[in-house]
């Protein structure tokens, strides 16, 4: 017997969303097609866990056709009955739109193959049965109809409702990650977010299957690990994904040990808003020049991920000379202060130097015992020369304030009229 969750759904969903899924389903029918809601919101659900993102499978009423433009299609309607719009399309018809608070995925039901390990898939309309099969693992592979004949009935056809209750992460075929080794990083995450466990049978084929890795581009890389960085346990999936030693398979340099565990749970413990892509300045510390453009290579780093690399090649270089005691505060500032924050958090994280710790960690609030009264336009009020001279003095002021030589307006206009005597300039008699 086929089970059905529309009471379940009656009393359980939000009142708003319940009635969108009925809307969206005679509206779907109206165009022709049968809809179904699919993936983890399914899943979410029977874990009695907050739908956030809705997924939804297209399928042709009997007797029409599908092709790949039938999910966009059905999503400008969508779009137009609900006063939004599509956002994107890919090529595999998946159309993004907003409805309400969710982000929704609407989708051609389809099949997939793989030409080659690690390559994109060709993907071709099929049923709802082949459009489930190809999902990554048996939890996210049921579907429930939204369509107003069947609405509430689930597809089950992989034993998902089973696995969920046994809390176990299990694949459709051998293959699997052989065709998509990012099914494994996915695995991890939600071997972490759920508390499952893999079968048997998906275990033994991740650890045979690890190499795979090296099949999947730089540009995909990235997006799983922006994934897991998201994750509210994301400390805890980098070391489960470490340990199995797939980190260093992507690149030598990701390490994730016990110690930057510890130091991330200290940055959250001291910062309020912070950043999760602190997690990839912990994750490549202390990498080494080398290892650095081959990682920019094999992620293809640009932007901030390149910036971190690169920070991290030259604070790393820096910190023997900032850990002695006789560092000026002058040279820490001048060393610090094109170093991205996240470095310096990454760093600043070990505390294995009380004084640099709290500098790096709080660099923001150091860089204010560099400010001074004057600046650049009040130098050249006063006589100063445009050009070099103004940056320079601009520069000297702040390091004497950094270093305890000065202290105060006085002691700034003091200076001031000294460089002015040596560049041969009658100071003005303009005040700050």
């Amino acid at each position: 017997m086929t089970e059905n969750v529309s009471k379940i759904w009656h009393t359980k969903l939000d009142a708003s969303l319940y009635t969108t899924f009925e809307t969206l389903g005679v509206i779907a029918s109206e165009q022709g097609f049968n809809l179904y809601l699919v993936g983890g919101a399914v899943r979410d659900f029977f874990l009695n866990l907050p739908i956030t993102d809705l997924d939804f499978v297209v399928e042709p009423s009997e007797g029409n056709n599908i092709s790949l433009s039938s999910g966009p299609y059905l999503a400008n309607v969508f779009a137009q009955n609900f006063s939004s719009e599509v956002s994107s399309v890919s090529k595999f018809g998946t159309a993004k739109i907003k409805i309400k608070e969710f982000d929704v995925d609407v989708a051609t039901s389809r099949s997939e193959t793989y030409p080659s390990p690690g390559s994109l898939p060709v993907v071709v309309p099929n049923s709802l049965y082949d459009d489930l099969k190809r999902r990554d693992f048996t939890i996210n592979s049921m579907a429930v109809s939204i369509s107003p004949s069947s609405f509430g009935n689930v597809f089950d056809p992989f034993n998902g409702l089973d696995h969920l209750r046994m809390k176990l992460l299990h694949v459709h075929h051998r293959n699997s990650f052989q065709d998509d080794a990012t099914r494994i990083l996915r695995g991890f995450r939600y071997l972490s977010r759920l508390n499952f466990k893999f079968s048997d049978f998906t275990e033994k084929i991740i650890y045979n299957d690890l190499d795979y890795i090296n099949e999947i581009s730089g540009d995909r890389i990235k997006s799983e690990l922006i994934r897991i960085f998201e994750e509210v346990k994301a400390s805890e999936i980098l070391k489960l994904i470490y340990d199995s030693g797939l980190l260093s398979l992507i690149h030598p340099a990701f390490v994730w040990n016990e110690s930057k565990s510890k130091n991330y749970k200290f940055l959250q413990s001291n910062n309020k808003e912070l950043k999760k892509f602190v997690l990839f300045a912990l994750l490549i510390r202390g990498i080494n020049t080398k290892d650095a453009e081959t990682l920019k290579n094999r992620i293809n780093a640009n932007g901030l991920w390149s910036d971190v690399i690169s920070d991290d090649v030259s604070l790393n270089s820096l910190i023997p000379d900032l850990m002695q005691r006789s560092a000026l505060r002058s040279f820490i500032y001048d060393s610090l202060l094109e170093i991205n924050d996240l470095n310096l958090l990454s760093y600043g994280s070990m505390q294995n130097n009380e004084r640099i710790c709290e500098i790096l960690c709080n660099f923001d609030e150091f860089k204010k015992d560099a400010e001074i009264s004057f600046d650049g336009s009040k130098l050249i009020e006063l006589g100063v020369p445009k050009g070099e001279h103004v940056g320079k003095i601009l520069l000297e002021l702040k390091h004497q304030r950094l270093d305890g030589k000065i202290s105060n307006i006085f002691d700034e206009e003091k200076i001031v009229k000294e460089k002015l005597k040596i560049l041969g300039v009658e100071p003005s008699s303009s005040k700050p």
